[in-house]
């Protein structure tokens, strides 16, 4: 898989340290990122499914030293 074709899109929050993750979907695919609900530890897409329902696609990032999730993902 060539990440860097146009056959394909990567979607990620942009902040000042590195995005912890990402979405990456095929551009023949009617994607939207969900800005609202992502961060540089959460990734929130919504997919169009041919038939017209749509369904919700999350990368999240859990950090290993900690018990629980953040605030923002509970």
């Amino acid at each position: 898989m060539d990440l860097g074709s146009a056959n394909y899109q990567i979607l990620y929050t942009v902040c000042n340290g590195k995005p912890r993750t990402c979405i990456v979907a095929k551009s023949n695919l009617k994607i939207f990122f969900c800005t609202q609900y992502s961060s540089p530890d959460l990734t929130v897409v919504r997919v169009e499914l041919p038939d017209g329902k749509n369904i919700n696609i999350a990368s999240v990032y859990l950090h290993g030293d900690k018990d629980a999730p953040s605030a923002e993902m509970v």
